[in-house]
């Protein structure tokens, strides 16, 4: 019997999952960024995201922030923007150029709208850690 193993060198898939779950759990994160070391490269850095919101006990509830759309922006050089969408939890994942981006989220989750913008500075080499308050309220 023949068994054959196929890999692939996908840059872009990270599995962040847990790493995302250990912060974003308490109000005072709401609209922060943390910047670490590591996971880029010379011109991009990894945006590790996770959506919140207080119009429910747990801010991170599936209910409300999963599978919520966003768009990305370069702030920098402008063009078209990129699409991206959460998880199940609220995390997502993106690599990005070294520069200034706009991240959007404007959607109705259950009854409450929910539109933000958060602006962040991606640097390459580096992690950026960012907890995103949907901005929820009642129509």
């Amino acid at each position: 019997m023949l068994l054959l193993a196929c890999t692939t060198d996908d840059t872009t898939s990270v599995d962040t999952g847990l790493e995302i779950q250990e912060s974003c759990t308490t109000a005072a994160e709401f609209d922060t960024i943390q910047v670490e070391e590591g996971d880029g490269d010379a011109s991009s850095g990894l945006v590790l995201g996770r959506l919140m919101t207080d119009v429910v006990v747990d801010y991170n509830d599936p209910q409300y922030v999963g599978f919520v759309d966003y768009l990305i922006e370069n702030r920098d050089v402008g063009g078209t923007a990129q699409r991206g969408r959460s998880d199940a939890d609220g995390n997502f994942t993106e690599r990005l150029g070294a520069g200034n981006w706009r991240i959007k989220i404007s959607t109705y989750q259950s009854s409450y709208l929910c539109a933000t913008e958060f602006d962040l500075a991606v640097q390459a080499g580096k992690t950026t850690r960012a907890c995103i308050d949907m901005a929820c309220a009642a129509p």
